[in-house]
């Protein structure tokens, strides 16, 4: 049996490694900004069915009891990191020009 924890196909933990596609990325970042699946699938432009089946493929590739379970396991096993869900989130939510910026949690001001 192979040592996991030397197999270029594990992660750090000795599970197997895998890569989110980008809208997986997308969509569990929005998800770890607090979006709904509506909230989400409008942001992106998909229909919130599509947006809770990107969620239920990664729950499942991730053995994830919940979305916020999801998070946590890709954050932990270093799937993504907090900069990438962050870059990930301002870039879908930024605001066009001459409207007003949506803050994101690490971005609140003082009144």
């Amino acid at each position: 049996m192979p040592d996991r924890g030397t197999d270029p196909g594990a992660d750090r933990h000795g599970l197997p490694r895998f890569v989110l596609s980008r809208r997986q990325a997308q969509v569990l970042a929005l998800a770890a900004h607090g979006l709904t699946w509506r909230e989400t699938a409008q942001a992106l432009g998909i229909a919130p069915a599509t947006v809770r089946s990107h969620l239920c493929k990664v729950r499942a590739r991730l053995a994830a009891v919940n979305t916020t379970h999801a998070v946590y396991l890709a954050l932990y096993r270093g799937i993504v990191t907090p900069e990438a869900l962050a870059s990930i989130s301002r870039e879908i939510l930024a605001e066009p020009t001459g409207a007003p910026p949506v803050l994101l949690d690490e971005e609140v001001t003082d009144a």
